[in-house]
């Protein structure tokens, strides 16, 4: 879908002009609608990208989410893309995700998602926390230091305390990763 391709640069040039954003709203609905129900429409959270990245809301940018979830197989990237984005946005988020995408996750699409959640304060998402909470369990050893402390943060900041895993992240953090960490990243742990 070029579409995306061109809303992505757009948004990478940092310099999107008003006419052009109005290019892309014309042939959005269109794309829209023929994407939906499809699990092609996969390049669709690159236009929701490029919204948030230009901080871009208005109702096409909603009607991409609401299409984008509701894919009935979204990849795990796609997931945490389009969570990033609604919240870029400030976007209502639906009252459920699809979180069977979040078993998937890596790193960065978990500590992404994590930031989008806490940034819109979604505490009543407790299914996907408890989700993300079981998957950061299995990436603690090859995670890097910053998305071990932004998923963290997170949990903290949404009042979601898994003590055993802050616990085991805590110790993963300072047994292998020492060498890596950075003051920033400790003071997020804390």
């Amino acid at each position: 879908m070029e579409i995306s391709s061109i809303a992505w640069a757009f948004a990478s040039v940092h310099g999107a002009t008003e006419s052009m954003l109005s290019a892309i709203s014309e042939v959005l609905p269109q794309t829209l609608s023929s994407a939906r129900g499809r699990p092609s429409a996969q390049s669709l959270p690159g236009i929701l990208w490029a919204f948030a990245a230009m901080k871009w809301s208005e109702a096409l940018a909603e009607e991409t989410a609401r299409t984008i979830l509701s894919q009935k197989e979204l990849k795990p990237k796609n997931l945490a893309a389009t969570v990033w984005s609604m919240a870029r946005l400030t976007l209502q988020f639906p009252l459920s995700l699809p979180i069977g995408a979040v078993q998937h996750f890596g790193p960065q699409e978990l500590s992404n998602t994590g930031w989008a959640l806490a940034t819109m304060a979604m505490d009543n998402h407790t299914a996907l926390l408890c989700a993300m909470e079981r998957r950061l369990w299995t990436l603690l050893e090859v995670s890097k230091p910053q998305e071990l402390a932004s998923t963290i943060w997170a949990f903290a900041i949404l009042q979601h305390k898994p003590e055993a895993l802050l616990v085991a992240t805590a110790q993963t953090l300072l047994s292998t990763k020492v060498g890596h960490l950075e003051a920033r990243h400790l003071s997020s742990t804390a």
